[in-house]
């Protein structure tokens, strides 16, 4: 396949969704619908598939599949953490984008959460995502309670240059070619172990990996972090000479081409401080099914 549009859902007995924990299955299922079959729509000619380590319930399932939607089983194998944390599930677009990478034949990809709702054609996002990969700028401040708390879990792994201030990328969208994926997912795989190893689960899911692995990507810490490696007498995967290339901020790509996502965020960054303004959306507000992110 030339282009994939994927999303990725999983359920665990004993685990739990963040602050969306009450909601229940069916609302998540709703959103699937919505979500995967308007990405299909606005792009007849690419690959739209549905991950997800547990079975699609009717109606959902024929309305997926009647909408074009592939559905796709993905085992929750790697990047699992304990029950207890806050977000533990959503680790599994982690998963999930291994398993793609290593199961399917595409060129590009790029992965949605599941609230979103795609108004036009991806074109000029598959034009761009050959060279970085792109990802969503959530617009906080460092300060801000969990840009500040992904901070930290980055210090504790490289106390050196503390404190960090890493730039916040949510897990709105994550795309790019497969040779720039497989590169960011090394770095991505090798920052969950650091953590891993150090004993810290970050309370902020899979966007604290996504951006841990974003910082050194930049041309002066995969540098600095290369040559670590090399002191200890690893490898990262075959990533060298591509952290100047990896990584892209989605703000950037809408403001040139209009052709990610809009500035509304996930459920899981509603807890923003109230100082916090870019004059647009009231990012504050409890999001509804009226009222999702948009890809355009």
């Amino acid at each position: 396949m030339e282009n994939l549009i994927f999303g990725a859902f999983a359920t665990l007995d004993g685990y739990r969704e963040g602050d969306a924990a009450n909601l229940g299955r069916t609302v998540y299922d709703r959103c699937t619908v919505v979500a995967l079959c308007s990405a299909k729509a606005q792009n007849p000619a690419c690959t739209v598939a549905l991950l997800t380590n547990a079975p699609v319930p009717e109606p959902f399932r024929s309305q997926l599949t009647q909408g074009g939607v592939e559905i796709w089983d993905c085992p929750f194998t790697t990047y699992r953490v304990p029950a207890d944390t806050n977000w533990a599930l959503a680790y599994y677009k982690l998963c999930a984008m291994e398993w793609v990478l290593a199961n399917k034949d595409f060129a590009n990809a790029a992965m949605l959460d599941l609230d979103t709702y795609t108004q036009h054609p991806l074109d000029d996002l598959w034009r761009e995502c050959v060279e970085p990969v792109l990802l969503y700028q959530v617009p906080h401040a460092a300060s801000q309670t969990m840009t500040a708390a992904i901070s930290r879990c980055f210090d504790a792994v490289e106390p050196d240059g503390a404190p960090h201030a890493l730039t916040h990328f949510g897990g709105e969208l994550v795309a790019g070619s497969r040779a720039r994926l497989t590169d960011f997912m090394s770095l991505c795989r090798d920052y969950f172990k650091e953590l891993q190893a150090k004993g810290i689960t970050p309370r902020e899911g899979d966007e604290a990996v996504w951006c841990g692995a974003a910082y050194r990507s930049l041309p002066e810490r995969h540098i600095k972090h290369m040559m670590q490696a090399e002191r200890n007498q690893r490898t990262l995967n075959d990533t060298k000479n591509q952290g100047s290339e990896i990584t892209g901020s989605c703000n950037q790509t809408a403001q040139r081409e209009n052709a990610i996502l809009d500035s509304r965020p996930d459920k899981v960054h509603q807890n923003t401080d109230t100082n916090i303004s870019n004059g647009r959306n009231n990012r504050y507000k409890t999001s509804t099914s009226k009222e999702r992110k948009c890809i355009r």
